[in-house]
């Protein structure tokens, strides 16, 4: 399930961080969330420009659920995942292999 946490909104006059709605001297913003969906609606006191709109949501995962992970690489495995599964990283190889092979350099 999304839970919704807060929005920003950058524009012409100003930015605003929010996670309710409110008010400034150039635009009120009244907000809603149910399970699914959000509505924010946005009035404006003069003209504006929107540079940006961006909504940060919370996902809680249940200890049955798995995750489909793929890497961008055409070598890069993929697989499922448990929410709760670490990814093993390069950084218990030898100094001397992952610089010999520059593993530290691949990005996956």
């Amino acid at each position: 399930m999304m839970i919704f946490k807060e929005f920003e909104i950058e524009y012409s006059g100003g930015k605003v961080k929010a996670s309710a709605s409110g008010s400034n001297k150039n635009i009120a913003w009244e907000s809603n969330s149910a399970p699914d969906r959000f509505v924010l609606n946005l009035t404006a006191e003069k003209e504006i420009e929107l540079l940006s709109v961006r909504a940060v949501f919370e996902r809680r995962f249940s200890p049955e659920e798995v995750l489909f992970l793929n890497g961008y690489q055409s070598w890069t495995d993929s697989a499922e995942h448990n929410v709760n599964e670490k990814l093993h990283g390069i950084d218990k190889l030898p100094k001397f292999l992952v610089n010999r092979f520059a593993f530290n350099r691949y990005g996956d």
